[in-house]
């Protein structure tokens, strides 16, 4: 802990924040503090304890807080924008609204964390613990979630446009309505989930699990399903084309799907 702030209490720090003054907070607890609104814009915020503080609106630009801890913290529409969040722990914090877009949450925890309405474009999610995460209205678009933990994870109308979600464990996650086109599905689970309503354009799921999934209504003009394990999945009143792949034998028309554009 620095000099300046070692012998001061966490009121004391918070008075200074408030009044402008930029401390070394690294490694600091602030737990359980008012901190709404405040300026953190490029601060090293290592390993900072922010536990169930109120952060709403506080702004983090480019601010370094690898494994800091937010747990059940308050961040409604905080500004995260090129903040690094590496290993972060996030459990049932609200960032609903927040803004972090190109933010890296490598192997972050946001477990049961709310994240609706959440501008993630660009962020960098590798490895993450989303498992139960509400990120219901989400813009992810050119996010990469490789290797995410999205099980029973909300993701209803999320956009997840040209998103990377190769290796994505989605088991009985809800994206129902989500906008997934030209998003990488490679060796992804969806096993149970809820797919219904998805637009699958230009979409490629090389080894995806889609099984016991509904996907119906979903839109899979030129798809690429060749070698996706669709068993038990529902395809009631999706749609697809000419250019749609589909595994060896597999029958859409006997599965409910309908060809538009034939």
């Amino acid at each position: 802990m620095a000099v300046e702030t070692m012998n001061l209490s966490k009121e004391e720090i918070r008075a200074k924040l408030v009044a402008g003054e930029r401390l070394p907070l690294a490694y600091l607890d602030l737990g359980h503090l008012e901190l709404a609104g405040l300026d953190f814009s490029g601060q090293d915020l290592t390993e900072t304890c922010f536990w169930e503080c109120d952060l709403t609106s506080a702004t983090f630009y480019n601010a370094m807080m690898a494994e800091a801890d937010l747990r059940g913290a308050n961040l409604r529409q905080a500004e995260l924008v090129g903040a690094t969040l590496s290993r972060a722990q996030f459990l049932r914090a609200n960032l609903e609204q927040a803004n972090l877009v190109g933010a890296r949450l490598d192997h972050a925890n946001l477990e049961e964390t709310n994240l609706a309405g959440a501008d993630l474009e660009g962020a960098y999610m590798t490895g993450a613990d989303a498992r139960h995460a509400n990120l219901r209205g989400a813009r992810l678009v050119h996010a990469n979630l490789t290797r995410v933990q999205l099980q029973h994870a909300d993701l209803r109308d999320a956009d997840l446009r040209y998103a990377r979600l190769e290796k994505v464990n989605a088991r009985h996650a809800n994206l129902a309505g989500a906008k997934m086109m030209g998003t990488d599905l490679s060796d992804a689970n969806f096993a149970g989930a809820n797919l219904s309503g998805v637009n699958l354009l230009d979409a490629s799921t090389y080894r995806t699990n889609f099984e016991g999934a509904d996907l119906s209504g979903a839109l899979l003009a030129n798809c690429d399903l060749h070698g996706a394990r669709l068993d038990k999945a529902n395809l009631k009143g999706a749609t697809y084309d000419k250019l749609t792949k589909w595994p060896e034998d597999f029958d859409p028309a006997a599965h409910g799907a309908v060809e538009i554009g034939a």
